[in-house]
C-alpha cells in the first residue's frame, strides 16, 4: 500500500528529528478517530460547546433526530444556538454535524451527502 499524505504527516510513519518510526496500526487509525469521536471541535461543530455531556453520551443521529433535523436546514447557527428547547435543535445540530451527516456552510446548517443517503449509514455515521 503507498504512503498517503495528510496535512504534512506521512500516514503510518511519525518523523521525529532524524529519526523514522514506523507505525502499525490495529485497524484503519483515521476510521477510529472519526467513528469513535466524530466532529467535536468548536470550530467545525460550535454546538458541542461546554457539552462534555453529549459528548460522553455518544448518540447517533435517531430517524427521529434525522426528522427534528429537517427543519433546521438552511437555518443561521446563531439562531439554532439561541432556539429553544436546546434538545430539540442545538443537540440535533450537534450529532448531525458529529457524525457527518450535516456541516456549516457560511454560517448555515446544510445536509451533506451522507444526509442525503441516510439509510446507507449507521446512526453514528459509518457505512453499513
Amino acid at each position: 500500500m503507498a504512503d498517503e499524505i495528510r496535512e504534512g504527516c506521512i500516514i503510518n510513519r511519525c518523523y521525529v528529528g532524524n529519526s523514522v518510526y514506523l507505525i502499525k496500526p490495529k485497524s484503519n487509525p483515521m476510521k477510529n478517530i472519526i467513528g469513535e469521536v466524530g466532529i467535536i471541535d468548536e470550530v467545525k461543530n460550535p454546538f458541542s460547546r461546554n457539552r462534555q455531556s453529549w459528548i460522553e453520551q455518544g448518540y447517533g443521529l435517531t430517524k427521529h433526530r434525522k426528522a427534528q433535523l429537517m427543519p433546521l436546514l438552511n437555518m443561521q447557527a446563531k439562531q439554532i444556538l439561541d432556539y429553544r428547547p436546546e434538545n430539540e435543535a442545538k443537540y440535533v445540530a450537534f450529532i448531525a454535524i458529529r457524525w457527518g451527516f450535516a456541516m456549516l456552510s457560511n454560517e448555515k446548517l446544510v445536509g451533506t451527502h451522507k444526509l442525503d443517503d441516510y439509510e446507507f449509514f449507521t446512526p453514528r455515521g459509518s457505512r453499513k
